[in-house]
């Protein structure tokens, strides 16, 4: 049987190989405060990186906890290696959940801004540094030697300056996202809120709830806008029985079908890539849906989370509380089940942006890109044919300038958040 220390290599191996080819630069963007330049610089593999994170620096990681793993597979949105760290703690004896050491706001708020920012931007980018966009392979690259030559950090007046040249929405997950949430443990890095809110012209405070909370509108299924000071309610470790945990996709999948709300399901479930299109297109059945999420492990009999949260973000009043209640004990109700941002952020703005829309901007939409509205079953089959055609896939900018072009701004706005 393998030693834990043996274990312990083979996850940052496994791990390293969702990061490879140009996600590596991620790993090197989120580990650049963590890392020495000089082993950033030398480290061409995402493995190499997270062996110097071991044997390196104190504190950040260590085979009995890998929570820094986990809050990078979190943020980064891969759900494979979301997976693979929750099973390596479910399977080490004696795991240290203390989250430790963690990644710094500032840096979390870069990362999630940079993935917003498109090829084309990066010569208008550079030229405003003074330096040739050829020099450098991709935004990643160029952010790496602004910081190394210490033209960008998390100053106030260096921030202002770069966020002046991204995108809205890279600028507003910069800016405004930054400056109002609050990480779990310690303050901002260096930027208090006043200052950071000057950042853009107009920026105003955002509301809490807007960030990290579904909008809900029946009182069945109230929002939750989640208390960040306080540890959010979680399934994982529960241990449903094989019959429990299908009476409660049976309880949850009623109401979807009773609402008739199958296609916002698709539409919810298709957030996860790992999920086969085909699967999710060849079936009309609610129960066989969530199972789609039960294979990959997204969902699983000890950690049901992400089925409560959807129920919040699809708005579906009525499932019945009291029968969850009696096959989870600590289930707290959907007003108190608070919906991470990191995971449903972008899902919530595309589904507000869903519920919006008129038949008739349908119609027009649909037209602009190919689509037969009379072979359309509701507004969320629409939405899947959309995602279908990748438009809201990675930089949404192009689909959000369509929407202007074509007099709908008010939509567009919607998605910038």
């Amino acid at each position: 049987m393998a030693s834990q220390e043996d274990r312990f290599e083979d996850l940052l191996d496994e791990f390293s190989r969702h990061f490879s080819g140009g996600k590596c630069k991620w790993l090197r963007c989120l580990l650049y405060n963590t890392l020495s330049v000089s082993t950033l610089t030398k480290s061409t593999t995402a493995l190499q990186l997270l062996s110097k994170l071991h044997s390196q620096v104190k504190g950040h990681i260590s085979s009995n906890n890998v929570e820094i793993l986990l809050e990078i597979a979190e943020l980064t949105g891969l759900d494979a290696a979301i997976r693979l760290v929750e099973k390596y703690k479910r399977n080490t004896a004696g795991y240290n959940a203390t989250r430790g050491q963690r990644l710094t706001l500032y840096r979390q708020k870069l990362f999630e801004s940079l993935r917003e920012v498109g090829g084309p931007e990066l010569p208008r980018i550079a030229a405003f540094y003074s330096e040739d966009s050829s020099d450098h392979i991709d935004i990643w690259d160029f952010v790496f030697f602004l910081e190394v030559g210490k033209r960008l950090d998390s100053t106030p007046e260096k921030t202002k300056r770069f966020a002046k040249l991204l995108n809205p929405t890279a600028a507003h997950i910069l800016t405004e996202e930054y400056a109002n949430t609050l990480p779990e443990t310690g303050e901002p890095q260096n930027i208090p809120s006043s200052s950071i809110q000057e950042v853009l012209p107009g920026t105003a405070a955002v509301k809490k709830e807007q960030s990290t909370s579904a909008v809900v509108r029946k009182p069945t299924v109230p929002s939750s806008t989640g208390n960040r000071n306080s540890k959010p309610w979680t399934s994982s470790g529960i241990a449903l029985s094989k019959s429990d945990y299908r009476k409660l996709l049976v309880e949850v999948a009623s109401w979807w079908e009773e609402h008739e709300k199958i296609h916002l399901l698709k539409f919810i479930i298709f957030k996860f890539k790992c999920v086969a299109l085909t699967d999710i297109e060849n079936t009309d059945d609610a129960f066989e849906l969530l199972e789609l999420l039960t294979a990959p492990g997204i969902i699983s009999p000890s950690n049901v989370d992400v089925l409560m949260e959807a129920v919040v973000i699809g708005e579906m009043g009525g499932v019945d509380e009291e029968r969850i209640t009696k096959l989870i004990p600590t289930f707290p109700g959907f007003s108190n089940i608070t919906v991470p941002a990191r995971r449903w952020d972008k899902r919530q703005k595309l589904i507000k942006f869903g519920r919006g829309i008129s038949k008739d901007e349908q119609s027009e939409i649909a037209k602009l890109y190919g689509l037969k509205t009379k072979k359309l079953n509701d507004v969320w089959d629409f939405m899947l044919k959309l995602e279908k055609k990748e438009l809201f896939d990675g930089e949404i900018i192009e689909f959000v300038q369509t929407l202007k072009d074509n007099k709908m701004k008010k939509h567009a706005t919607t998605l910038l958040g």
